[in-house]
């Protein structure tokens, strides 16, 4: 009965299902007492309830192992609930400590839905630390054992998956078209736990591009079916349960929207709800991956540099806690717009803002990058520097028209007018596979034989974020050596883009 509430999405008649079941315990074998306290702990954990959620299943693998339970199924699943646990709250180590156990015992009990639970939980964490090799590499496998098992139910989980993934590195046309099969699939399926998500991410794309009434369309759906409308304060008398992996992306879409469509305040209002949902609940990740870099964003637009400031050093603490790629890097843009804007002083502003630029591009984040780089070219002019800076400039117009991001683009084009330099096309060249704008340099650099430290020396980074960036630019690009990256450059005729 627990079980079959929790699949409909009602989480707080599991719960009861489950601890009822507790209570009728007392004669139960120690496997039934795992199961249910592992039932219970995930009930609790999508009611956002994460610290209760956690005791339940450690105390669920410490009853396994007091009773000896040896059953490698039951183990798999511990071990992935803790996954996930630790993936929103850190450390982010520790949930990929559990979800290899997760996997070994989904393989050791020849079951492929255990091991297609362990590789999803474990693309997601990819995701939240900035690993998109990783992500990649384990939607993968998702996607092989939901074949196998013919499911039509689970790529629907990894597919919303996928379309952050596809999102985050700039597939925006690949991730858009997912978005709207996945949506579509799950509103067959009656998947409303799915959603609100699916909604959030599609629109977000949308947003990026311009198309900010479908956007904020698809937002409003998201945060009907989250609930948004009849929540409350998380604790007041009012409150209703909250689904925190769908509640806490609805804030973020409409503050998104409210941003860039000229509200900041709203867009801090928004998001500071949401922040104040996902921290109540203990989902960290959340807040320092979504709801942080918008929140913050707005109130620096507001000219809120207090508020602003207040955010920002919030984000750093956490991410340098949990050792996040997406957080660490928009801290340092945060604060390089802070030393801009707030104390006139571009010269400190430029390292931050490279800073942030060159971590978000090996990560690779080309969208948020090209943002940056766009501000970074600006701070460049302003001190004089107009060389550098019209170089940043069209790094980043390069980026943007590759994505469609039309809103981003047409505030570059008039820049470059207004910096006394012409736009070039607004389409980039076809040949290019996707790369970013600093890729496309290091892929010429390599072209004319110049190594990893003539390369760095030349862009002011290190030899080992030039090795970074060729990972990227091979995998994008389906080369494996330097000779056939320089082939490739030539036969594309590209070295003199």
């Amino acid at each position: 009965m627990g079980l079959a509430c929790y699949w409909s999405g009602r989480f707080t008649d599991a719960l009861s299902h489950y601890q009822a079941g507790q209570a009728a315990a007392d004669a139960a074998s120690p496997e039934t007492v795992v199961r249910l306290r592992l039932a219970k702990g995930i009930a609790l954990q999508d009611l956002g309830k994460l610290q209760q959620a956690q005791n339940e299943v450690e105390a669920a693998l410490a009853s396994a192992a007091a009773g000896g339970v040896q059953n490698d199924a039951l183990l798999s699943r511990a071990h992935r609930a803790l996954l996930l646990m630790y993936a929103w709250t850190g450390p982010l180590a520790l949930a990929g400590e559990h979800g290899t156990r997760a996997l070994a015992h989904g393989q050791a009990a020849g079951q492929r839905m255990l091991e297609w639970t362990a590789h999803w939980g474990l693309a997601l964490l990819a995701g939240v630390s900035g690993d998109a090799p990783r992500v990649a590499e384990h939607i993968a496998e998702s996607d092989r054992l939901a074949d196998e098992m013919q499911s039509p139910l689970l790529p629907l989980w990894s597919g919303e998956v996928a379309v952050q993934y596809r999102m985050g590195i700039g597939e925006w046309d690949t991730a858009l078209a997912l978005g709207e099969r996945t949506i579509a699939a799950a509103k067959a399926l009656n998947q409303r736990v799915l959603l609100p998500r699916l909604y959030v991410w599609t629109g977000l794309i949308y947003l990026w591009r311009g198309a900010t009434v479908k956007a904020k369309e698809y937002f409003d759906l998201g945060w009907k079916l989250a609930g948004g409308d009849k929540t409350g304060s998380l604790n007041g008398a009012d409150a209703r349960p909250l689904d925190i992996p769908s509640i806490v992306p609805a804030h973020h879409g409409l503050a998104a929207y409210y941003l860039a469509t000229g509200n900041p305040a709203e867009a801090v209002r928004i998001g500071e709800a949401g922040l104040e949902i996902a921290d109540s609940s203990g989902y960290i990740v959340w807040s320092l991956q979504w709801l942080l870099p918008v929140v913050g964003e707005a109130a620096l637009v507001a000219r809120d540099f207090d508020r602003a400031a207040r955010h920002c050093t919030r984000m750093r603490v956490d991410a340098e806690r949990l050792g996040h790629r997406l957080g660490l890097a928009q801290a340092d843009a945060c604060d390089g717009l802070l030393a801009w804007f707030r104390d006139g002083d571009p010269h400190r502003a430029i390292p931050l803002l490279r800073s942030g630029a060159e971590q978000l591009e090996a990560i690779p984040f080309p969208p948020q990058a090209a943002r940056i780089r766009r501000r970074l070219a600006g701070a460049l002019l302003e001190i004089g520097q107009p060389e550098e800076g019209r170089r940043e400039l069209k790094r980043a117009h390069d980026v943007l028209a590759r994505l469609g991001a039309a809103d981003e683009l047409t505030g570059t084009r008039e820049e470059m007018r207004e910096r006394g330099v012409r736009p070039p096309p607004k389409t980039v060249t076809a040949g290019a596979g996707g790369l970013t704008g600093r890729e496309m340099e290091i892929a010429r650099m390599v072209a004319t034989r110049k190594s990893n430290k003539e390369i760095g020396g030349a862009l002011q980074i290190s030899s080992r974020t030039v090795s970074t960036h060729l990972s990227n630019i091979f995998t994008k690009l389906s080369v494996t050596s330097r000779g056939e990256l320089a082939d490739f450059v030539r036969q594309k005729g590209l070295l003199d883009g």
